[in-house]
């Protein structure tokens, strides 16, 4: 069950929304404000975020900015609800990272086409992005052994000769094996330190894709 997040300061709005949504069976949390559903954003991590644009307290514009600025929200799908057909702050929103409008006044119908299309959009991004990154994950799997081997070997072969023929070896062809040491170890060092960020990068998306697991099921 998706998890849609309505922030709009008008309570009867609000309700008609929830009830639509619900009956479309979705999960709705309500915001009356901006401030309240960036938190509520945070907390609950939804799947959507309907918001409108006209708010006394906090605008959608600011809103908008204040959860593209939280590296929990950033990327959930914001649709921005306006009364009003501005063509500059329909570009302000996209700018700010809007992902689509939703004109007032609006019919449920219209309403869960605007939902359910931006949702399966915001899914086939995400499938995609973890294939992608599977992909990553296998050809990394499949080369690095053989990406790390080629550098150490060098490195062992160039160390074993002069540890073994040094007394017969001359000055130059000692530096030479010197040089190439020292450049396989700069090869091994780049690649563990790509190594370490491929870590970084999977860690990151585990922990996010946990916070996402553990948000959809509160």
């Amino acid at each position: 069950m998706a998890k849609i997040l309505v922030i709009d300061d008008d309570a009867s709005l609000r309700e008609v929304i929830q009830l639509a949504l619900e009956h479309a069976g979705f999960e709705v949390i309500e915001a009356d404000n901006g401030a309240i559903g960036v938190q509520n954003a945070c907390a609950q991590l939804p799947d959507l975020i309907l918001c409108d644009v006209r708010m006394e307290k906090m605008d959608g514009y600011r809103t908008l900015a204040a959860l593209r600025q939280g590296t929990a929200t950033a990327s959930i799908p914001v649709v921005l609800m306006t009364g009003q057909a501005d063509t500059a702050g329909m570009r302000q929103g996209m700018e700010l990272g809007a992902d689509d409008y939703l004109s007032k006044p609006f019919t449920v119908p219209q309403l869960l086409a605007a939902v359910n299309a931006r949702l399966k959009k915001h899914q086939t991004v995400r499938e995609l992005a973890e294939r992608k990154l599977a992909d990553l994950r296998a050809n990394i799997s499949l080369a690095l052994p053989h990406e790390l081997l080629t550098p150490l070997n060098g490195i062992l072969g160039f160390t074993d000769i002069l540890i073994t023929d040094h007394s017969h070896l001359q000055a130059d062809e000692i530096v030479s094996m010197s040089e190439a040491i020292r450049d396989s170890a700069k090869r091994l060092h780049r690649l563990i330190e790509n190594f370490l960020i491929f870590a970084q990068i999977e860690l990151l998306q585990a922990d996010q894709l946990q916070a996402l697991r553990e948000g959809q099921t509160l």
